[in-house]
């Protein structure tokens, strides 16, 4: 074969690699027509024997957030860094906590997420290191 055939059989190849490559999906960003009543996303009720009780702090400069999860007998804590609230809510993996700092989108969410077994299953605090996943 000469050179030009071969450069033409390679070329080919590429075309056919690249076209059978897997793509990028593409999402629509236009958010006016966008939907979330067939949405698989929904909070649930927590159980009525789940505790979540949150206490505030404060250490020198830095605000905290300690987190005790009660539910069948046993018990889970976590301190998050941010300011008091109710900041908890139930989805089908279990039981959310987070806390962040008002006005502040620098600091971000930090948050954890525990089964109903109350194992720790995810949890991040805002910083460039991201998040842990468990």
């Amino acid at each position: 074969m000469n050179k030009k055939k071969k450069a033409i059989i390679l070329v080919f190849i590429f075309l056919l690699l690249f076209y059978f490559s897997p793509k990028g999906l593409l999402i629509n960003t236009n958010a006016k027509g966008l939907s979330f009543e067939n949405s698989n996303l929904r909070f649930l009720p927590c159980p009525s024997n789940l505790q979540v009780k949150a206490e505030y702090y404060q250490y020198q400069l830095d605000h905290f957030v300690n987190f005790t999860l009660s539910f069948k007998e046993k018990e889970a804590n976590i301190t998050l860094k941010g300011f008091f609230g109710k900041h908890f809510f139930c989805i089908p993996e279990g039981v959310f906590v987070y806390s962040y700092y008002l006005g502040d989108p620098a600091v971000g969410i930090n948050a954890a997420l525990f089964d109903y077994n109350l194992s720790l299953k995810w949890w991040r605090h805002s910083s460039i290191t991201g998040y842990t996943s468990l």
